[in-house]
C-alpha cells in the first residue's frame, strides 16, 4: 500500500509538471503567434529602415510598488516587440537611480537611464533620471528638464503620457502601474483624445492601488489587468490594422455586402438615442476604427456584432466619439480674452446684487463650468460687487453630469489651478479635491443634447 501511495504521489507529481509545462508551451506558442502576427503587419521586429513614425512607444508611470510591477511586466514582454519602452517613476531626487540596473535583470532589451536628446530606438527600455521631467518628441527624441514645479505635487507621468500622445496618436501606449495618488490620470485623457490605448493594473494585483483607482474612476482605462498579462494585449493592439496602418489610422475600405460606417452610426442613433451623422467621416472612422483595434476585432461586420450582443460597448464608443477632453481653465489664453472682453463688461455695467446667468453646453465632467463660476466670483469681488450667480451647465451623457454633480477631481486635475483656487474653492481629499458646496450650489447641471434638443433661449 506504501509503495502504491507512493507511486501515486509520483504519478500526480508527474502531473502537475506536466501541465505547468504544457502550459508554458501554450503561452509562448501564443506570444509567437501573436510576435508572427506583428512582423507580417508591421515588419517592426526585422526592418530595420522602419521610419521613427511608424513605431510603437509603450509609456509605463509607477511609484511605491512599481518595481515589482515592472519586473512582472518585463518578464512577459518578448525582447523583439518593435516597441520603445519608456519609464517614469517616482525616484528620490537626491539619491542616483539604480533603476535602470534593476531592470536590465528582468528583459534582454537594452535599458538605459535618460539623457537629453537621447534618440528613442525599438526594442530599447528607457528610465527616467530623478528630478527630472521626460518626454517625447514628434523627431523621436528623449527631452530631459528640470521639474515644471518646483515644490508640492509632481506630475511626471501626466508629463510623459501627454507628450507621447501628440507625438505617437494611435501608437500612443499607455500603462500606470501600482503607486500612490494620482500621476498619470490626467496624461490618460490625452492618450484617448489621440487615439492611443490606455492599461490600468488591476488594483487587487497592486502593492498600492492609488495610481490604478484614480486611473479606472476618472474611465480612462481601456484596459484593466495584472501587470504580467499587458505583454499580450500590448502585441495584440499593434498587430491590429488600427495601429500598424499608417499615421491616418482609418477603417478600410467596405467590400460589397460588408457592413458600412453609417449602419454603425445608426445602429448608435437607434439603440442609444445619439446622431454622430454630422461628425466629420474621418472622426467617425477613426474612433470607430480605434474600438476594433482595442477590441482586436477585424471587421466592421464583427464589430456590430459585438454591439448588438454587449451593451456597454454601445456606451463606450458613444463616449469615443464625444472625446472628452477637459480641464480647469484649459487654454489660458482662451480664457484671459473672456475675462477681458466679456465678463469684466458685464460686471462692470450691472448693479450690485442683481443677477448673472451663464450657460455652458457640452460641460463635459464640469471642470469648465466651475470655472466660469470661480472666474466670475473673482472679478466680482474685484469690482467690490456681489451677484446672484447661477451657471446652466448641460452635457449629452449622463455619466458626465454625474461625475460634475459631485465635483470631485484628481489632484492632477489641479495642475490648471492657483494655490489660492484650491484653497478658496476646493476641499482636499484623499488623493483628491472636492469642490466647495458654496461653488457647487451655483451650478445646475441638466442632460442636453445640442444636436436634437432645443437650446436654452431663456436663463
Amino acid at each position: 500500500m506504501a509503495d502504491e501511495t507512493s507511486d501515486n504521489a509520483m504519478r500526480s507529481g508527474r502531473s502537475k509538471r506536466e501541465f505547468v509545462q504544457t502550459k508554458k508551451k501554450a503561452v509562448n506558442l501564443e506570444v509567437d503567434t501573436l510576435k508572427q502576427s506583428v512582423n507580417e503587419h508591421t515588419s517592426l521586429a526585422t526592418n530595420d529602415a522602419m521610419p521613427q513614425s511608424a513605431m510603437p512607444i509603450v509609456g509605463i508611470g509607477a511609484s511605491a510598488g512599481g518595481i515589482e510591477a515592472l519586473g512582472r511586466f518585463f518578464d512577459a514582454m518578448p525582447p523583439d516587440s518593435g516597441c520603445a519602452f519608456v519609464v517614469v517613476l517616482h525616484l528620490d531626487p537626491k539619491h542616483e537611480s539604480e533603476m535602470a540596473h534593476i531592470l536590465s535583470a528582468r528583459t534582454a532589451m537594452p535599458v538605459a537611464q535618460v539623457r537629453d536628446g537621447m534618440p528613442v530606438e525599438r526594442d530599447h527600455v528607457y528610465v527616467i533620471a530623478p528630478d527630472t521631467e521626460l518626454r517625447v518628441q514628434e523627431e523621436g527624441k528623449l527631452r530631459v528638464s528640470r521639474p515644471s514645479m518646483s515644490r508640492g505635487p509632481r506630475h511626471p507621468v501626466d508629463v510623459l503620457f501627454a507628450s507621447i500622445a501628440s507625438s505617437k496618436r494611435e501608437r500612443a501606449i499607455a500603462i500606470v502601474l501600482s503607486g500612490t495618488g494620482s500621476n498619470g490620470s490626467r496624461g490618460l485623457q490625452e492618450i484617448r483624445a489621440e487615439g492611443g490605448m490606455s492599461l490600468v493594473q488591476s488594483p487587487e494585483t497592486a502593492k498600492f492601488d492609488g495610481m490604478p483607482r484614480s486611473a479606472i474612476a476618472a474611465d480612462m482605462a481601456d484596459h484593466v489587468l495584472a501587470p504580467e498579462m499587458m505583454p499580450e494585449v500590448v502585441l495584440r493592439y499593434i498587430s491590429h490594422g488600427y495601429a500598424a496602418a499608417p499615421a491616418e489610422a482609418d477603417l478600410p475600405p467596405s467590400m460589397n455586402g460588408e457592413a458600412t460606417v453609417e449602419q454603425v452610426l445608426e445602429f448608435l442613433r437607434t439603440r442609444a438615442g445619439h446622431d454622430f451623422g454630422s461628425y466629420k467621416r474621418s472622426t467617425q472612422h477613426r474612433r470607430i476604427y480605434r474600438r476594433q483595434g482595442l477590441k482586436n476585432i477585424e471587421t466592421l461586420s464583427e464589430y456590430i456584432d459585438e454591439l448588438r450582443t454587449n451593451p456597454e460597448e454601445v456606451e463606450t464608443l458613444v463616449a469615443d466619439l464625444m472625446i472628452n477632453v477637459t480641464g480647469f481653465f484649459r487654454d489660458a489664453e482662451a480664457w484671459q480674452v473672456l475675462a477681458a472682453q466679456v465678463i469684466k463688461p458685464s460686471i462692470a455695467e450691472r448693479e450690485n446684487g442683481v443677477s448673472i446667468r451663464v450657460w455652458v453646453p457640452a460641460c463635459s465632467t464640469g471642470e469648465e463650468a466651475y470655472s466660469i463660476a470661480m472666474l466670475v466670483t473673482e472679478l466680482a469681488e474685484a469690482a467690490g460687487k456681489r451677484f446672484d450667480l447661477k451657471v446652466f451647465a448641460t452635457d449629452a451623457q449622463e455619466a458626465n453630469l454625474r461625475k460634475a454633480r459631485d465635483g470631485v477631481y484628481p489632484a492632477a486635475a489641479m495642475t490648471g489651478l492657483s494655490a489660492e483656487h484650491l484653497r478658496r474653492f476646493f476641499e482636499k481629499l484623499d488623493g483628491s479635491y472636492q469642490v466647495t458646496k458654496e461653488l457647487r450650489d451655483m451650478v445646475v447641471f441638466a442632460q442636453q443634447n445640442l444636436l436634437r434638443d432645443p437650446p436654452f433661449s431663456r436663463l
